[in-house]
Order: structure tokens, then sequence, then C-alpha cells
């Protein structure tokens, strides 16, 4: 499954793939457009233009990758196009994976353990149990 691009879209990916190296390019529309999609999805969606510009057949995939569509591994500028794929996909989507938000309630808890842990120990009154809380903590 793929977005289909707008041809603005596809003109902006045919010049980051012409630019991607000497320049900086301003992908935020791309960067909106595709805000809080997969990898995956992102990169089922401009395949197709990064395969086009480097005149790279796009095949289906085999295996694990079975029910997508990929570059085929046979072609001359292969390895080009799979690298930047992959780092236009890394543009677009940020470059750190976005971790799962933290249940607040849990990282509360932790903090105040940690908190109340600090402050025995400016006392330096622990307690076995409570060493081996901090300990743990840490």
């Amino acid at each position: 499954m793929a977005k289909e691009l707008k041809p603005a879209f596809v003109d902006t990916l045919r010049h980051a793939l012409k630019l991607m190296d000497q320049l900086e390019i301003d992908l935020s529309e791309l960067q909106a457009y595709f805000e809080g999609d997969s990898p995956e999805l992102v990169r089922a969606s401009i395949i197709w233009t990064v395969a086009e510009h480097y005149k790279v057949p796009v095949v289906e995939g085999q295996r694990k990758a079975a029910g997508t569509y990929v570059l085929d591994k046979t072609a001359p500028n292969y390895e080009t196009a799979k690298k930047r794929l992959q780092r236009l996909v890394l543009k677009i989507i940020g470059n750190e994976p976005k971790a799962p938000q933290a249940d607040t309630a849990a990282t509360k808890k932790r903090v105040d353990v940690v908190a109340e842990l600090v402050d025995l120990i400016k006392s330096k009154n622990l307690t076995p149990a409570q060493l081996k809380a901090l300990k743990a903590a840490i």
C-alpha cells in the first residue's frame, strides 16, 4: 500500500535526488504530508520516483519483502538508488525513529522513587532494602 504523490511532490523528490549530496533540500512539505506515517509507507510511496530517476526497475519483493515492491538488485545503479531511497526516507520521517511515549504515571512514580532515594543518600540513612532499590532504579 502506498500514498499517491502529488505531482509537485514528485518534482521535489526528483530535485532532491539530483542535489542530495550537494545541497540541503527543504523537504518540509513532504515531511508534513507524511507526518505520522511509517517509514514503510513513505518508502512505498517514493520508491517509484527514485527508481525512475536512477533507471532501476521496481520488482515485486521475495521472501521477507513479499507483498511489497523493491528495487531490482541486478540493475547497474541499484546500490546508489537503494542508498538514496534510504536517505530520503530518513530525511522525510526524521533521522531518529520516534520512540513510543512513556506512560507518564509510571515515569512519575519512578522519578518520585529516585528523588526519595537521593534524599536518603544525602541523609546517609539507607537501609539494605533501600540500597537495593536504589541500585535497581539506576
